[in-house]
């Protein structure tokens, strides 16, 4: 598994859990996460003004972008990052 920095323009592939690093206000800051490709994942949720309507499939889907990702909520737990991605690699393998 490659366990190097990715640049933000090789996306993971969809859905995969990552660790990537943002510029929040300062100094860039490590974010547990997905990237979502555009209209690859079905938005569930109640607040449809959040998801990007689909009318072939009269379905919601979540835009196209970096999310982190919440494991303490009660939602969808992922809330779209909209700060710069500056870098992003595969979750390290845990082997006790």
């Amino acid at each position: 598994m490659n366990e190097q920095w990715e640049s933000p323009d090789n996306k993971p592939e969809n859905g995969a859990v990552v660790l990537f690093m943002a510029e929040l206000s300062g100094p860039p800051v490590p974010i547990l996460g997905r990237y979502l490709h555009e209209r690859e994942e079905v938005y569930g949720g109640e607040n449809f003004d959040f998801g990007e309507y689909d009318d072939a499939t009269d379905e919601y889907y979540f835009a196209e972008g970096w999310y982190e990702r919440n494991l303490c909520s009660s939602d969808d737990g992922l809330w779209k990052v909209l700060e710069k991605v500056v870098a992003w690699m595969p979750l390290p393998r845990y082997e006790p």
